[in-house]
């Protein structure tokens, strides 16, 4: 985060902060070798002399240029937070953890946000019930 004299590291915004994020193998590699990449700076992410974390606006501009050399204009940053959401309530993640790993104070905020990604969860209700109660 920027403040008024440069940065400074706040808490996070609710009491709910996260310890642990699940982050899939592929994510792994590349931040670590990211890590690599960024010669023994404090930062993961470095700004171009290493001594501070990379600007948020830096970090948006870059992303649009990726964005653009591979035919994702209009693509945001953020965009990707909805995306690896939604794949992974389509995929049957239970929405508490899908919740936990957003950093979202309660599921409910998570269904309100990405209902949209689960339709088929009145006919897995309905599936469950079958086989609870022995039906087909």
């Amino acid at each position: 985060m920027t403040s008024k004299g440069g940065y400074a590291r706040s808490d996070p915004k609710t009491r709910r902060s996260r310890r642990v994020v699940g982050l899939p193998a592929m994510g792994r590699t590349a931040l670590e070798r990211q890590r690599e990449l960024s010669a023994g700076s404090a930062w993961v992410f470095p700004d171009a002399i290493g001594a501070r974390p990379l600007h948020p606006s830096e970090a948006t501009a870059r992303w649009r240029s990726l964005a653009d050399a591979v035919g994702l204009s209009g693509v945001r940053l953020h965009d990707l937070r909805h995306t690896a959401t939604t794949l992974a309530l389509a995929a049957g993640v239970p929405v508490r953890d899908v919740s936990d790993n957003l950093g979202h104070s309660s599921p409910s905020i998570t269904l309100d946000i990405y209902g949209h990604a689960v339709p088929e969860g009145p006919s897995r209700v309905a599936d469950a019930m079958d086989k609870a109660l022995g039906g087909a």
